[in-house]
């Protein structure tokens, strides 16, 4: 069994914050996913799940990881909190710059989710479809109270872009029949891709696939428990019943466990249905450690034993 496992885990002290990430190649021959967890301040923390795609998929995805946390704080924007305006200014300067890098982007690209949590202020920013949910208790259970939308060419206003600028939005052609998700083309050799929105990707770029995120800003309240943003292959493996289930039952311990175990669970429901993806899966718990039951802080895991680390 040779797929590598990179777990995150840290835990930011003002608010207590637990977070974590998994990700795993699945049957691919690489990863191309990649995850960013980082800190830029007490109460202030980034995360983002980026899905390559093309030969050059993983070195865009990398490329992003590595440069968004310094574009975004460089901007005006961000230096007057003005978090949705910061990041879209964000995309623009990552897309610009991953074009005139040594990366190959002719047919690469990747998609972006990103979340800037500022306390009690949480900003999204994403293009593509590795979808984001905030989920609250209800009932004992969690209910998704928010999720970002997916860009992709079965998105009626995304696929109607994409023609109105000259590309073709159709499935692509196997044994003279037309076969799985609705595509993008500029001409019968390609791009092909599924997604209508992403960094990077210079030819689909010229038929209406666009860099600009999709963005959200919205106040938690203190019923907002977690916050997940995962690659497709989590959403096609798994369905959001199943990612909460896995989320519920490790509420107590560190959110990577949580993470690896979206991870698990989505990559058994893909091989399942014959389909092979990287997983990609960051969990974000909510709330201070003092609104966890202590019971059940006793049986998963202590916050004293927790800060030793």
């Amino acid at each position: 069994h040779t797929h590598t496992h990179q777990t995150s885990d840290s835990i930011a002290m003002a608010s207590h914050l637990r977070h974590g990430a998994a990700t795993d190649l699945g049957k691919k021959a690489e990863n191309q996913d990649a995850f960013l967890i980082e800190t830029l301040d007490e109460d202030l923390t980034l995360f983002g799940v980026f899905d390559g795609h093309g030969t050059h998929g993983k070195a865009v995805a990398e490329f992003c990881v590595r440069h968004l946390r310094q574009v975004l704080t460089d901007t005006v924007e961000f230096s007057k909190s003005r978090f949705r305006k910061a990041l879209q200014v964000a995309f623009a300067t990552l897309h610009k710059m991953l074009l005139a890098s040594d990366v190959n982007t002719v047919n690469s690209g990747t998609t972006a989710t990103v979340a800037l949590l500022d306390g009690k202020v949480l900003t999204l920013a994403w293009t593509g479809d590795s979808r984001a949910v905030l989920a609250r208790s209800v009932e004992g259970g969690l209910q998704s109270q928010f999720q970002t939308t997916d860009h992709d060419c079965d998105n009626e206003a995304e696929a109607a872009r994409i023609v109105k600028q000259g590309g073709r939005v159709e499935p692509a052609v196997r044994n003279g029949k037309p076969s799985g998700p609705n595509r993008v083309w500029k001409d019968a050799s390609g791009p092909g891709m599924c997604v209508s929105r992403s960094l990077g990707d210079e030819i689909a770029h010229t038929v209406g696939v666009s860099a600009e995120p999709e963005t959200a800003q919205l106040s938690l309240s203190s019923e907002d428990r977690v916050l997940v943003l995962c690659s497709d292959g989590v959403w096609n493996g798994a369905s959001e019943q199943e990612v909460f289930a896995e989320i519920k039952s490790h509420m107590y311990e560190k959110a990577v466990v949580a993470a690896e175990a979206i991870v698990k669970v989505a990559l058994l429901g893909l091989g399942k249905q014959g389909q092979a993806d990287n997983v990609t899966a960051l969990v974000v718990f909510l709330g201070d450690a003092s609104s966890v039951p202590s019971r059940e802080r006793v049986g998963g895991w202590s916050f004293s034993s927790f800060l030793k680390k």
